[in-house]
């Protein structure tokens, strides 16, 4: 027997009933309470690299392909917090997350993430990313995205998203 997967935001997150309600914000029928639609906090993560280059990880898992480093932001955790901390999980690098600082913010074309994109004032030399340790679960590898002709592009990240702030970053840096 196969299993299902459950549908999202069919039950109560206070009492556990089913919803009757589909729209949001909606008022549980059984306790009352009144809940609203949200969207998760992911922290993504904007890391240069020596001679104008961009860190970017290649997704082995969910989303497979390249895209900046990142994930969701734990419970308590600033969005900087996240960035670093996602950056050790997923290739072993370490930036404090002091030396993070939000970019800017984006809700992804669904509506489902809100996106902080957080830029670390230090970035990484070539030979620090040379000794990167993908964790080989989410990520497999991880490369560089610079100006040259043979470099992985903004087009070619997974989320477009990450492809603008890839593009931001570059005429940034140009000007």
């Amino acid at each position: 027997m196969s299993a299902v997967a459950p549908v999202p935001h069919t039950y109560c997150h206070y009492c556990g009933a089913a919803h009757t309600v589909t729209d949001w914000p909606r008022a549980c029928t059984t306790c009352g309470q009144r809940q609203w639609r949200n969207p998760l906090g992911v922290a993504v993560c904007v890391v240069p690299v020596e001679d104008d280059g961009l860190l970017v990880v290649h997704r082995a898992a969910e989303s497979p392909g390249w895209a900046l480093p990142g994930g969701y932001i734990d419970w308590g955790e600033t969005a900087e917090l996240a960035c670093s901390r996602e950056l050790k999980e997923e290739t072993g690098l370490v930036i404090p997350a002091d030396d993070f600082r939000l970019l800017h913010d984006r809700i992804t074309p669904s509506g489902a993430f809100l996106q902080l994109f957080c830029i670390a004032d230090v970035g990484i030399s070539r030979a620090q990313l040379a000794a990167a340790q993908p964790d080989g679960v989410e990520v497999d590898k991880v490369g560089v995205m610079d100006m040259s002709a043979t470099s992985i592009t903004p087009d070619d990240l997974v989320f477009s998203l990450h492809g603008d702030a890839a593009r931001a970053h570059f005429q940034r840096i140009q000007r």
